[in-house]
């Protein structure tokens, strides 16, 4: 059974429809104003809006990220491209 949550935006105050199950700490995004929300609690739902200093955070916090951004980078590439 595929159940929908209706969840307000804290951002927009618009509410939207969830398909999928929550868990907290998941990024999930407003259906009307596309705001990136942080899954704080699951019952009930509370979230926070992502802001920029939040993305930066999480990725300085992943060792692995310029590796992950310059081998997806070199996919995108051949030698044909130069």
């Amino acid at each position: 059974m595929n159940d929908e949550l209706t969840v307000k935006c804290p951002v927009c105050g618009s509410d939207f429809n969830l398909e999928e199950e929550l868990e907290e700490n998941d990024i999930i995004n407003c259906s009307v104003c596309d705001a990136e929300l942080e899954v704080l609690k699951t019952n009930p739902p509370k979230f926070a809006q992502l802001t920029y200093d939040d993305i930066i955070d999480e990725l300085e916090d992943d060792d692995d990220w310029e590796d992950d951004f310059w081998e997806d980078d070199e996919e995108d590439f051949d030698d044909d491209d130069f």
